[in-house]
């Protein structure tokens, strides 16, 4: 089960096929790396404490994440555009 969606994800995302706490957890994280000096360090040390971030960082094993965002968005059948707007 994929902790973002509702259920197993679905062929085609829509905004209520989203999990709202995730989305606002996704949002809250990146508006505090903003006001932190060192970002990736940030990223380290919570990617060391919580699994499931930790997955995404061995996802993206020092790719351009943009790139990887955008390949797991279209391997899944997720426009990534709806998922950016979201978190705006």
């Amino acid at each position: 089960m994929n902790p973002f969606f509702k259920g197993n994800g679905p062929a085609k995302m829509s905004q209520s096929a989203l999990n709202p706490q995730a989305v606002n957890t996704v949002k809250g994280m990146l508006q505090n790396l903003r006001s932190v000096q060192n970002p990736e360090a940030v990223i380290n040390t919570l990617a060391s404490k919580n699994p499931l971030l930790n997955n995404v960082m061995r996802m993206i094993g020092g790719r351009d994440p943009k790139q990887v965002f955008f390949e797991e968005c279209q391997r899944q059948g997720i426009d990534p555009n709806e998922i950016i707007n979201m978190l705006r």
